[in-house]
């Protein structure tokens, strides 16, 4: 549902909360788009109400339901992620679907279902010398040149041409979004730089006691 407001918004309606902020809560997003949801929160009602909005999303936006449908396998995230090129990426935040454009660059050595893509709003001349340490900074904060996609849980990685707007989403022409997705796949060694900035960054849980 978070794709499909992001890639196809025409396909179902999305509801507004009481705060007036959209929402995808099943209780509200299922009704607006007309199923008879009485019993919210009953487990049958809610498996109803799963399978509806499913086969709505399925039959009005069939090019995003095609699309995700394989990323249920952690491997063909990973394989999309390793294929060099551009990739658009869905992300849902406070209610609001943003756009990214983003490229493989490398994964955490000892957890390779946690896998760096590298935000290509960023020109990557000013990142691919950095130290492992100005990396790890790199993972942080709204900017941040370094994102972690878990290739697990089933991340909104689809083909740029499906992302419409992606081209206004960032500001950056399609040749462009190419030619830094080249640039960046084409380093092994910052791959391997950035795979131990994401070691340090993201530290192995203690141990249970």
């Amino acid at each position: 549902a978070q794709a499909t407001a992001a890639l196809a918004p025409n396909a179902m309606a999305v509801p507004f909360s009481e705060k007036g902020k959209p929402t995808l809560r099943l209780d509200t997003l299922a009704p607006a788009n007309g199923f008879a949801h009485e019993n919210a929160h009953d487990a049958l009602a809610d498996v109803e109400a799963t399978i509806y909005m499913a086969r709505l999303i399925r039959d009005r936006a069939p090019a995003v339901w095609k699309s995700l449908m394989p990323l249920v396998d952690k491997g063909a995230v990973t394989a999309a992620l390793a294929s060099g090129a551009p990739k658009g990426l869905v992300e849902y935040h406070m209610g609001v679907p943003s756009l990214r454009a983003v490229v493989g660059c490398g994964h955490h050595p000892k957890n390779p279902t946690m896998q760096a893509a590298f935000d290509l709003r960023r020109d990557p001349a000013e990142v691919l010398n950095l130290s492992e340490e100005d990396l790890v900074e790199e993972t942080k904060g709204p900017n941040r040149a370094l994102r972690t996609i878990y290739a697990n849980k089933m991340p909104a990685l689809v083909e740029p041409g499906l992302a419409g707007d992606l081209q206004d989403a960032i500001g950056l022409p399609t040749a462009e979004i190419a030619r830094r997705a080249a640039v960046v796949a084409a380093d092994g060694q910052f791959a391997a730089r950035v795979g131990k900035a994401m070691a340090q960054r993201y530290l192995p849980f203690e141990p249970a006691q």
